[in-house]
């Protein structure tokens, strides 16, 4: 079984996994060649999963972390929600638009990474970020 095949048995079983660390934990109910199956792809479980599992530190409200949806990277950033939401520039190397050549990009709400010469945002579009060309000295 592959670690696709493992998760889809799981999901049809009804059983729920996360990670903990370095472990696996799964709530429902499993068979034994489930749980075989696990521990035979528990690494390549571990490595699918982790993007998805936000970081457990001993104290701190859960509400602190966040998902940057311009990096995709988990953020402990306390009391994010309490202010507006903030549209921000990140730089980083991107090949350009096939269309124009442009190399400035926004990202909408939905995440998706738009060419700004091509489709400039219009008042109203739900605009998370900037991406720029990264600056190379």
């Amino acid at each position: 079984m592959t670690p696709a095949d493992v998760l889809a048995a799981l999901t049809k079983t009804g059983c729920r996994i996360t990670v903990e660390g370095d472990a696996l934990r799964v709530r429902g109910p499993l068979t034994d060649d489930l749980r075989a199956a696990i521990r035979e792809n528990k690494a390549a479980l571990l490595e699918l999963l982790r993007p998805f599992t936000p970081p457990v530190l001993a104290r701190p409200d859960p509400l602190d972390f966040r998902r940057d949806p311009l990096t995709g990277a988990w953020l402990h950033d306390p009391g994010w929600w309490r202010g507006p939401a903030q549209v921000r520039e990140i730089h980083e190397p991107r090949a350009p638009c096939p269309r124009c050549g442009g190399r400035r990009f926004w990202v909408s709400v939905v995440g998706s990474r738009i060419c700004a010469t091509c489709y400039p945002p219009r008042p109203g579009d739900g605009v998370l970020g900037w991406i720029a060309p990264k600056e190379v000295h």
